[in-house]
């Protein structure tokens, strides 16, 4: 301004008003033209700001309906056997719980979550007879009951973006010792939250009870735990369970889930939630 306001006295001397006018007009028609320009920018970083509001929207509405898809299947998946209700929602949270002692981030605790509401998806495929017979499966019964876990793995891997979660459910009854199933994995060989789930299952299958066996109490499950260490079981995993106990308490393992005919009811209210 101060530039400007000497240059234009310093013209006036030399030019008069015609020169000064000259001068000045196109400085103005500059300024309007900044100003309007301004205006513009303006009007189109609300616009954008509006937009990124809209797709951030649309992103958290997305992720909230594929939770609730998520959460459906796996009381579906608990609901086909009265026997075993919430057993899928209780390994998922064991599996979180025993994941943050181990250091795990939120997206991998998320990822292991998940992999434990699906680890028995693959019991979709396993005929009702074998599924709910009340008495000791035979041999080639017992071999097909196996086969859930690469069913449930085969399954999931049709989705690309699910191909950590399939591996983990695919893992989830192979041993520390390599004597699982369906591959015979062992150790390290085993992803951690492949190895988180076969301790997870194995301490909800021992804590609840079944129309065949009562629930052992938790001191006993966890003595059963430390047997199978290095065998059945993954040492650090087995560990890290017994720090979880003192950090979230008993009641945190051996809380009561909801009946299976709830469990129905919850699933159609979601079902109805997602495709409102």
């Amino acid at each position: 301004m101060g530039l400007t306001g000497a240059f234009v006295g310093a013209a006036q001397g030399q030019l008069g008003v015609t020169g000064i006018v000259m001068f000045i007009v196109p400085v103005l028609v500059m300024r309007f033209t900044l100003s309007l320009y301004a205006r513009q920018t303006q009007r189109q970083i609300e616009k954008l700001q509006a937009a990124k509001a809209e797709v951030e929207a649309a992103h958290t509405e997305k992720e909230e309906m594929l939770r609730k898809l998520i959460e459906t299947v796996a009381l579906i998946i608990d609901a086909r056997d009265n026997s075993v209700s919430g057993h899928s929602r209780r390994v998922a949270k064991f599996a979180v719980a025993i994941g943050k002692e181990l250091g795990m981030n939120t997206s991998d605790l998320a990822v292991v979550h998940t992999a434990g509401l699906f680890h028995d998806l693959g019991k979709v495929g396993i005929p009702e007879s074998i599924l709910h017979k009340p008495a000791k499966l035979t041999a080639d019964e017992y071999t097909v009951i196996k086969e859930h876990a690469a069913l449930g793995q085969r399954i999931l891997s049709e989705v690309p973006q699910l191909a950590d979660i399939a591996k983990m459910v695919g893992e989830h009854h192979e041993r520390f010792d390599g004597l699982g199933y369906p591959l015979g994995l062992a150790s390290e060989h085993i992803s951690v939250g492949g190895r988180i789930l076969v301790v997870s299952d194995a301490l909800e299958t021992m804590l609840a009870d079944r129309p065949y066996s009562k629930g052992r109490s938790l001191d006993a499950a966890l003595q059963e735990l430390d047997a199978c260490a290095g065998t059945h079981f993954d040492p650090e995993i087995v560990t890290a369970v017994h720090r979880s106990v003192k950090v979230q308490g008993v009641e945190f393992f051996t809380t009561a889930e909801r009946s299976a005919q709830r469990d129905w009811g919850a699933a159609e209210q979601l079902l109805a939630q997602v495709f409102a």
